[in-house]
């Protein structure tokens, strides 16, 4: 079990950097850039542009992308401890078997 989540964790970390989270940034000279968030896209097809211009760039989310790369490391690696912990716990335990048993 405990290879089971990490092996899940693996695989969303993988589609976490297929599918990155994209920004569009709008340069406006008055007021400075403004960031809005598209969609998640597969990395080789980005967004495009919902106006033509020069002042619009699209990108990844980089930062986005990491916190969100730090979050499935840090629960992938809570639920490999945690069967552990479960599992040596199982193990540590004295069968019981069938009904209680009177002293």
């Amino acid at each position: 079990m405990q290879l089971l989540a990490l092996a899940l964790g693996g695989l969303i970390l993988v589609i976490n950097f297929l599918f990155p989270p994209w920004v569009v940034r709008l340069e406006v000279s008055n007021v400075g850039t403004q960031e809005l968030s598209r969609s998640y896209r597969f990395l080789f097809t980005p967004p495009e542009p919902v106006f033509d211009s020069t002042m619009i760039t699209v990108a990844i989310d980089w930062a986005m992308v990491f916190i969100q790369a730090g979050v499935i490391v840090v629960v992938a690696g809570l639920f490999y401890i945690l069967l552990g912990i479960t599992r040596r716990l199982r193990q540590s335990l004295p069968e019981r078997r069938g009904g209680s048993e009177r002293s």
